[in-house]
């Protein structure tokens, strides 16, 4: 489907739609702006015709090659006496092709783009008087309304009752009317202006048919589409759901970075501060962290080396298995001191004497002063003593 929106107000409110499939009309609907949605079908090209009075022009060839700001400044210098607007209210267009800068007010014109951004197809946005572009000066009127064109591509429309007096405007500008080619709805309008004789009956199917064949002003598009989540949504063929999926799928690839982020921070300053806690038992003036490994090296540099035991110390655990009874309730064994705590109750006289006469030919020294006799068994402590 193809569609042509043209306005029925400078408000940019009411609408006629004009829908069109394979050439031919299909039907006109008049509506509000803001019910469009519900009349265009998806994928279609959409054809928004801006009232030409609703916009400024300016033929101004850009010799310079000037760029954005300075080429609108420039403009807007030459135009101080057509502005009637602050110029920071305006929505700036220039065209190269054409020679041609225009401007219109900012909040009209980003109202329809914002209404139009949603529709899922190919949105163009002219001026209604680019329908008339035949290379010359040309008055199209109906009975409401007409539409103005000149050779130079600037324009103006209006109401119908308004058209003398804006005749007279271009008459007092010394602008020739008879140089107009005058088209009109029906054979029923008139104008004492012109002479009727040379006027053409067209319908606005006939002018819509001619633009989309001739696609003159195909760069000059005003409409700049910008992202919105509704349209990527009709692109696609999003349902609801699918959409709820995606969203929240979204929503944690930008969130779940950020919390294992900031679970691996956090479990590393706690890693952290239990490092400089045992450092700090080391050296109670630590207070920073750089190298672990280098500072854990420097505070134990002058700790004591413990002793390395002797193949004699290993080899004295032997003699604990000569000391198996009952009577002994428990063995301290100390390898730096080369001494073996025994606790007794009870051990028979005899078993002590055979002790002593086992390990005789061993480097054992028995101490004995610690024990008492009592009814031919020893009580009290044992001490062995061995060279290392």
């Amino acid at each position: 489907m193809t569609y042509f929106i043209q306005f029925n107000d400078l408000k940019l409110e009411s609408i006629n739609v004009h829908a069109y499939e394979e050439g031919s009309e299909s039907s006109i609907k008049t509506m509000q702006l803001n019910d469009i949605h519900d009349s265009i079908n998806l994928g279609s090209d959409i054809y928004v015709m801006l009232p030409s009075a609703a916009l400024g022009y300016k033929k101004f060839e850009n010799y310079h090659g000037l760029k954005k700001d300075v080429l609108r400044a420039n403009i807007f210098s030459e135009s101080e006496d057509q502005l009637i607007s602050d110029i920071s209210t305006l929505k700036f267009f220039y065209h190269p092709e054409l020679n041609l800068a225009s401007w219109i007010d900012s909040h009209l014109f980003n109202r329809i783009s914002d209404q139009l951004n949603e529709l899922d197809g190919e949105i163009y946005i002219f001026p209604e008087h680019f329908l008339l572009h035949d290379q010359a000066n040309i008055l199209y009127i109906t009975h409401d309304s007409f539409i103005c064109s000149f050779s130079n591509f600037t324009g103006f429309s209006g109401s119908h009752k308004f058209l003398s007096s804006y005749l007279e405007i271009l008459q007092a500008d010394n602008f020739d009317l008879q140089s107009f080619k005058i088209l009109k709805e029906d054979d029923s309008i008139t104008l004492k202006e012109f002479d009727q004789s040379g006027s053409q009956v067209t319908k606005f199917k006939a002018l819509h048919l001619n633009f989309l064949e001739t696609n003159r002003f195909k760069n000059s598009n005003y409409f700049k589409r910008s992202f919105s989540l509704k349209y990527l949504k009709f692109k696609f063929k999003i349902s609801s759901l699918e959409s709820w999926a995606i969203s929240t799928s979204l929503l944690l690839l930008l969130v779940v970075p950020f919390l294992i982020s900031s679970t691996i921070n956090s479990s590393a300053k706690d890693y952290q501060g239990k490092t400089i806690q045992i450092f700090q038992q080391l050296n109670p003036n630590f207070n920073r962290l750089v190298n672990a490994r280098a500072q854990i090296d420097d505070l134990t540099r002058d700790i004591p080396r413990q002793n390395s035991f002797s193949n004699q110390d290993l080899g004295m655990l032997q003699y604990l298995e000569q000391l198996n009874d009952s009577s002994v309730k428990k063995i301290k064994i100390d390898l730096q001191a080369g001494s073996i705590a025994i606790s007794l109750e009870g051990l028979p006289t005899y078993k002590l004497e055979l002790l002593q006469q086992l390990f005789q030919s061993e480097p054992l020294t028995f101490e004995v002063s610690g024990l008492v006799e009592k009814d031919k068994a020893m009580f009290g402590k044992l001490l062995v003593s061995y060279e290392s």
